[in-house]
């Protein structure tokens, strides 16, 4: 497999995959650090005839995206420039997120919490029907939103000290 694997110029990152049962195939897989550079080739155990070779370029548009999306993400595609990219981006994420907090407490009324106040169902009727319908269309988000809402209203509008707090 090592020897195919060098005839077929995979990259030397692959995993070889065993045969389960007797008339199974070895599976040289590989996803390096650059999309490009994928592949997944089936190899007959017996004749090391090649049954399958798959490879970035025979993915389609989407899988490309996929693809280049995971080493993107993961920091490989592009190598250092790509994690200084990334390492900003996450710092800006951080930054807003604390800076956010920060000018909210320094601008927030001495009572109350400083947001408006919601309106009414009458205005918000086309709001829910779509959180509904997003929420039958995808379960898990519905289910998730489900979970938060009874969390808010079994506990969170129970608890004293959150009470005071945005009343104070």
């Amino acid at each position: 497999m090592v020897a195919i694997a060098g005839l077929e110029d995979i990259h030397p990152s692959y995993t070889v995959i065993f045969p389960a049962e007797k008339d199974g195939v070895y599976t040289l897989s590989a996803f390096p650090p650059k999309a490009q550079d994928e592949a997944t080739i089936h190899i007959d155990q017996y004749s090391g005839a090649i049954l399958a070779d798959y490879r970035y370029d025979h993915y389609g548009f989407i899988g490309k995206i996929v693809a280049w999306g995971i080493t993107l993400h993961k920091g490989t595609q592009f190598g250092l420039i790509n994690q200084l990219i990334s390492l900003l981006i996450c710092l800006g994420i951080i930054f807003v997120a604390v800076s956010g907090f920060y000018l909210w407490w320094k601008r927030k009324p001495k009572k109350g919490i400083g947001a408006p106040k919601a309106p009414g169902i009458k205005k918000m009727k086309y709001f829910l029907i779509l959180l509904i319908s997003l929420g039958i269309l995808f379960p898990l988000v519905g289910l998730s939103l489900i979970v938060v809402w009874l969390i808010d209203w079994l506990f969170i509008k129970r608890i004293t000290f959150i009470k005071n707090l945005l009343n104070a």
